[in-house]
């Protein structure tokens, strides 16, 4: 399977592009544990498990005007941290467990094909901290490039491959609903 197949989802993303290439074994090995821990963050705040037992009914929903509550302060925060901090453009891009087909990367910013870096990808807009990833650039003909991720450890990559799939089926879900509209 090439780097441009297999599951993804379209998304307008905020991606930064670190040239260097992640040689120490320790630098590689923190990269992937603070990858790790925000995906395993973004994962909680994304899924919601629901619980439909009579006994679960009023924690179940005291649970979830605590989370309720919860989101407006993340939301606070991340406004006022997205208010002081320089982030990237957000640009289409397409988001698979192996790469990112960054579609349009921003004109100042031009790695060569071949290089090795860090793709620093803001995933989810309530946390304004990336997820830091390294990665090879590839240039496609269009001009476009992938970044082909490198070096992840297995919790890394079974964890985009999971932030990929739920992605993909809400996609999936939104064009279901669209077409019976339609």
């Amino acid at each position: 399977m090439s780097e441009a197949e297999g599951l993804g989802y379209d998304d307008d993303l905020a991606v930064a592009w670190e040239a260097q290439e992640v040689t120490a074994e320790e630098a590689l090995q923190r990269i992937n544990a603070d990858a790790a821990r925000l995906m395993k963050a973004m994962a909680a705040i994304e899924e919601h498990t629901r619980d439909t037992s009579d006994e679960a009914s009023s924690i179940s929903q005291e649970l979830h005007r605590l989370e309720g509550k919860l989101d407006l302060v993340l939301s606070i925060v991340a406004h006022m941290s997205n208010a002081q901090l320089a982030l990237p453009p957000a640009g289409p891009v397409m988001v698979r467990a192996t790469g990112l087909h960054w579609h349009q990367p921003p004109p100042d910013l031009k790695p060569g094909d071949g290089e090795k870096g860090v793709a620093a990808i803001y995933f989810y807009p309530g946390m304004p901290l990336p997820v830091r990833l390294p990665a090879k650039v590839t240039v496609l003909e269009d001009g476009s490039m992938m970044l082909v991720f490198a070096g992840l450890t297995a919790e890394v990559r079974n964890a985009l491959e999971r932030h990929v799939f739920r992605h993909h089926r809400r996609a999936v879900a939104r064009a279901a609903v669209a077409r019976s509209k339609g």
